[in-house]
């Protein structure tokens, strides 16, 4: 991995041969939960259900929606999942990986939708639990909270 003060992140669409990407970066969110499994086939079998499960509700919840992966160079660092609507510009799922983390590639991806949402006229939306540590943040870019619609959207 290259250091770089500030990378640029390029988007290109989820293709199958992703899937043991994002499975290893969908366990990295998860590491709570799965410590408390007692081996590494429960482990394995937990994240592959859950994953799938999630993918699943997006892609029935969220017709349309723009499944990217992100990359620096040739390195995948993340994901970046947005719907696109007549009203609304949601971002639906942003995920680093933890050796990409607090290096701007996130907030450039936020920034981005930002302008596109100022210059399109449309709000940018998202989505996230009030026990995150993520919501400081999403505040510090200037998401405010709107209303509480329960555990998932």
């Amino acid at each position: 991995m290259r250091v770089d003060e500030n990378p640029v992140p390029v988007l290109r669409p989820v293709t199958p041969a992703d899937r043991a990407f994002l499975l290893e970066l969908f366990a990295e969110t998860r590491a709570a939960e799965l410590a408390a499994l007692a081996d590494d086939a429960s482990r394995r079998a937990f994240v592959e259900s859950q994953f799938d499960l999630q993918d699943t509700h997006y892609r029935a919840h969220y017709p349309g929606a723009r499944f990217d992966v992100i990359e620096i160079g040739d390195e995948r660092v993340g994901r970046v999942y947005v719907h696109r609507r007549s009203d609304e510009i949601r971002l639906m799922e942003i995920t680093i990986a933890p050796a990409w983390r607090r290096r701007g590639v996130a907030r450039q991806l936020v920034h981005a939708l930002l302008a596109e949402g100022d210059a399109s006229g449309l709000p940018v939306g998202l989505h996230v639990e009030p026990d995150n540590p993520a919501n400081a943040w999403y505040r510090r870019l200037g998401f405010r909270h709107i209303v509480d619609r329960g555990a998932y959207e």
